[in-house]
């Protein structure tokens, strides 16, 4: 099973705030490997509302690792985070999930079917499996020189974060989405092109319709 999306972040590392001296380390091993890591020191400034910087980080990163610990173990914002990942895919069959081990803290639930990266002794080989599973996988079939892209793969593309609603004009000729990275968009469905985007919204569109002369789109937001 593949995943055609594109991601901000390739990894959005979950960890306890007990665990931040490792943790950072590691977060800035795979940036200089090259990986774009989402960390919360990095990507929360002051004032930004937590919640809805880690939901959209979670949204927007390939692969979450998670830093499994005795302290992780007890943050209930790990707990969140390791959730919410095996929520969106619970049997990782597109290994968008990755246990870290960092101490001999007993493996606990879900996660124990999940194989892990062991970085209790930080050895080379436990840290090339980890950067082997956080990179972006190579494309299966090389492009052939002079063959057209497939028109599909330009089609109802736009939004940068998870399309949460759709729905179709009563004349059929457009689609409308909402999505949470705010915004509402108008498609041509004979075309599969971005006609117009909506925005005003300050948080994720849950919901759109249109009325039947279709003429306005009504959305909802968590904005309210």
């Amino acid at each position: 099973m593949s995943d055609s999306r594109t991601f901000e972040y390739d990894v959005f590392i979950s960890h306890s705030s007990k665990d931040k001296p490792v943790v950072r380390e590691l977060a800035e091993r795979l940036k200089n490997d090259g990986l774009k890591v989402w960390f919360d020191e990095w990507e929360i400034k002051p004032g930004d509302p937590i919640s809805i910087k880690i939901e959209r980080g979670l949204e927007q990163s390939r692969t979450l690792v998670l830093v499994m610990s005795a302290n992780a173990f007890a943050s209930e914002w790990v707990t969140l985070e390791r959730h919410t990942a095996l929520f969106r895919d619970p049997t990782n069959a597109r290994r968008r999930f990755v246990p870290l081990r960092l101490d001999d803290a007993e493996i606990r639930d879900t996660l124990r079917q999940f194989a892990y990266v062991d970085w209790r002794e930080r050895s080379e080989e436990e840290y090339a499996k980890l950067l082997e599973s956080c990179r972006l996988p190579a494309v299966a079939r090389p492009q052939i020189e002079g063959e057209e892209e497939p028109v599909w793969d330009n089609m109802f593309r736009g939004h940068t974060g998870y399309v949460r609603s759709v729905t179709v004009t009563p004349d059929s000729r457009f689609a409308i989405s909402g999505s949470s990275d705010n915004t509402l968009k108008v498609w041509d469905l004979e075309t599969g092109v971005e006609v117009r985007t909506l925005q005003g919204h300050t948080g994720y569109v849950y919901a759109v319709t249109v009325t039947p002369d279709s003429r306005f789109a009504i959305s909802g937001s968590s904005d309210n």
